[in-house]
């Protein structure tokens, strides 16, 4: 225990020194240098680091429904952020959290974990190929029978993400997802809010299989998806 301790502490000041004198070290509002302390110690007020759940390299953790961070674009990490705060996104727990930050800190916090380049777990499990060639499906054409657009359409090539504010789903955890995509379906259906629109589409088979093929995408061999 005392050298996994020991470990994360020189992880987490090496991180801060290497943010500090990084060229990009300010963005969106935010500092890298403040958010990577936030990210490691919390704050003075009692806030905990924000790396006791999503980790310090921000990869997050897929067995608990925690998700990657590391890459995110900062503009829409700090959104995220301030609708936890203003409870337009509800989660008690990340409430507890964003609404104890300033709006300083969580503009520090977003551009620490977006300025990570950490590297994509593979997936815990292997995933048949059929499943991967429906996520696929889904992924890069949509499906007309159930009007359902592309999810790339709007999240990008290989859901590598569209700044400022749509978030990247390559190499994101499918519990993750599914999870995010349960609550949208189970949530009253917005006209306005397109993803509220597709979740009520979908279902779980789908859902499981457009979340898996967007986990393994960074670790993906040709052969399985064509």
């Amino acid at each position: 225990m005392k050298a996994i301790i020991v470990g994360a502490v020189i992880v987490s000041v090496a991180v801060i020194v290497v943010a500090e004198n990084s060229p990009n070290s300010e963005a969106n509002g935010g500092n890298v240098g403040r958010g990577a302390r936030i990210a490691a110690w919390g704050t003075s007020r009692g806030v905990a680091s924000c790396s006791s759940c999503h980790g310090y390299d921000g990869v997050g953790n897929g067995n608990s429904q925690i998700p990657r961070l590391a890459g995110q674009s900062s503009a829409y990490l700090l959104q995220q952020l301030n609708d936890f705060a203003s409870g337009n996104r509800p989660n008690a727990y990340m409430a507890n959290f964003a609404q104890r930050l300033s709006a300083q800190e969580r503009a520090d916090v977003a551009v620490y974990f977006a300025s990570l380049e950490s590297g994509f777990p593979p997936p815990e499990r292997e995933s048949a190929a059929n499943m991967l060639q429906r996520g696929r499906q889904l992924a890069e054409y949509g499906d007309d029978k159930l009007t359902v657009q592309s999810c790339n359409n709007c999240h990008g090539p290989q859901g590598t993400g569209e700044y400022p504010e749509i978030p990247a789903l390559q190499g994101q955890y499918s519990s993750y997802i599914v999870g995010r995509l349960k609550r949208w379906k189970e949530a009253p259906l917005r006209d306005d809010d397109l993803m509220s629109r597709v979740a009520s589409e979908l279902g779980p088979e789908d859902m499981q299989a457009v979340s898996t093929y967007f986990e393994q995408l960074p670790n993906a061999h040709d052969g399985g998806l064509k």
